[in-house]
This record gives C-alpha cells, sequence and structure tokens, in this order.
C-alpha cells in the first residue's frame, strides 16, 4: 500500500517536472535539447524527493498502520446525552484546540465543519463532524478528516491524528463515552 502510494506520487512529480522544465528549456534551446533537460531534471528532482520523503515518512509514522495512513479518516462515537448538550459541549471543545484555524457550527444541521492550520505535513485538514439523536439518550457523532487539496497523495498520517485528537477531546467533555473505532 505504501509503495504504491509513494510510486503514483513520485511518477506525478517525475511527469510535471520533467514536462515544465522540459518545455521551458525548449523554447530557449530546442525541442531535443529541451527533451533531454527535462528527462534530467525529472530524474534528479524524483531522486532527491524520494530521499527526502521516504526517511521523513518513516521517522513520522512510525507505530501508524496501513489505514491510519489514508488521506480520508473516519471515526464513530457514541456518548450519553442530550444531542443539543453534546452540539454545544462539542462547539466548545473544538473552538479551544489548537489544530483548528476556523471553526463553523450549523444548530439547524448539527454539524461543525473545520478547518486545521497549516502545518509541516499538509495544507490543512478540512473536518465535518455530524450528531445524531439516538433512542435511549445517546448520541452518534460521525468525525471526519480529509486534505483540503483534494489531489494530496501523502499526509504522513496527519489525518489520522486529527480525528483522534477530535474524539479525545470531545469524549473528555463527557462522562459516559462508548468509541467505535
Amino acid at each position: 500500500m505504501r509503495i504504491k502510494k509513494y510510486f503514483n506520487a513520485l511518477l506525478w512529480v517525475f511527469i510535471a517536472s520533467g514536462v515544465l522544465m522540459g518545455f521551458l528549456w525548449a523554447i530557449t534551446a530546442g525541442f531535443w535539447s529541451g527533451l533531454q533537460f527535462g528527462i534530467i531534471f525529472a530524474i534528479g528532482l524524483t531522486v532527491f524527493l524520494a530521499l527526502v520523503i521516504l526517511p521523513v515518512d518513516f521517522f513520522s509514522t512510525k507505530g501508524l498502520s496501513g489505514s491510519e495512513l489514508n488521506v480520508k479518516q473516519d471515526v464513530e462515537l457514541k456518548l450519553a446525552g442530550n444531542v443539543e448538550d453534546v452540539f454545544q459541549r462539542s462547539v466548545q471543545v473544538l473552538s479551544d484546540l489548537g489544530i483548528i484555524r476556523r471553526i463553523q457550527p450549523s444548530r439547524d444541521k448539527m454539524t461543525i465543519a473545520a478547518r486545521t492550520k497549516i502545518s509541516l505535513f499538509s495544507f490543512g485538514e478540512e473536518i465535518r463532524v455530524r450528531f445524531i439523536a439516538l433512542e435511549r439518550g445517546e448520541v452518534k457523532i460521525q468525525i471526519s478528516s480529509e486534505p483540503v487539496l483534494r489531489h494530496t497523495k501523502i499526509d504522513y498520517g496527519k489525518n489520522f491524528r486529527n480525528v483522534k485528537s477530535i474524539s479525545k477531546a470531545i469524549t473528555g467533555a463527557s462522562q459516559s463515552v462508548r468509541p467505535d473505532y
């Protein structure tokens, strides 16, 4: 899974950089010279990025499973309480969470849309939290996190860490918790 993900990401870098630089070089030095430069530049950049990305990934994702490295993460929680109370506490908890840059609660739809800050590992993530009233005084909470840039292939486990920290923050604000990981 990881090897395929890296291969795809590096293949796109190879193609895009080779075409772009080859085209720019071809404008001034001719087609064949541009083609050669594009291939050489693409190989050099791809090797350089592989030498940087692979060690960073190895050390930053140590201990995470393959599913935890997916760029889209979802989790469901069940909490005891009134849906309005759980929603209000969750809005407050997410507002105080350090990773959140912007938060947009919607009481009508019982959802929270949030965006995280830009970090070394990503350009930010879109987080959605949905609250569903269940019977017996329980609330089901669905949390999802995905990259802002939809073509992101590698996030170094950032979305998993987002969902995990938000789950902990929300469940820490409630007394009765049953996470369904």
